[in-house]
């Protein structure tokens, strides 16, 4: 437990804190006696936000994102997994709380997903520059088809006057 790199929260039957592993300490910026004795909505409401007692009272979760504010710095965003311990009878004895700091992340999930959008707005924008030179290209194509066609007549009608005059000296 000491060596996790997980916080470990374990509640017992009557929600109360009873075991915090350093992980926990160091990730909640909190002493162990500001945590072993407490309530859960006491370490909910200063670190929580008020969402872990709900999260718990649901029955266990696995891997659920829920927001942190460390008693110093920056809200860390957390997986949180949650299980209930129980005695040889079967019955809750507690709760045990695995969270895994994912902030870093969900940081890079954010850069990752914003720069597929600037990509995307790249393609975009590159995708229409070439359609307009498409647009172009083909207009001038065309034009060159005109131009040829009517080179090509001016051309047939040169040889037709050619010829005309060729019969004209002949006579």
């Amino acid at each position: 437990i000491a060596t996790m790199a997980d916080a470990l929260l374990v509640f017992d039957r009557e929600r109360v804190v009873r075991l915090v592993n350093q992980a926990s300490l160091e990730l909640f910026g909190c002493a162990q006696e500001e945590l072993i004795g407490r309530s859960l909505p006491e370490v909910d409401r200063s670190l929580f936000g008020g969402k872990l007692t709900e999260m718990i009272s649901n029955g266990p979760v696995q891997d659920r994102e829920l927001v942190c504010q460390p008693k110093h710095g920056e809200p860390r965003t957390l997986s949180l997994s949650t299980s209930v311990l129980r005695d040889q009878m079967d019955q809750p004895t507690g709760v045990v709380c695995v969270a895994s700091d994912i902030t870093a992340r969900k940081h890079a999930q954010a850069l990752l997903h914003r720069s597929h959008e600037e990509l995307e707005n790249r393609v975009q924008e590159r995708t229409i520059e070439l359609s307009a030179s498409n647009t172009l290209l083909k207009q001038e194509i065309a034009g060159r088809k005109r131009a040829e066609g009517e080179l090509a007549q001016q051309a047939h009608q040169l040889a037709q006057s050619n010829l005309e005059l060729d019969a004209l000296a002949k006579e």
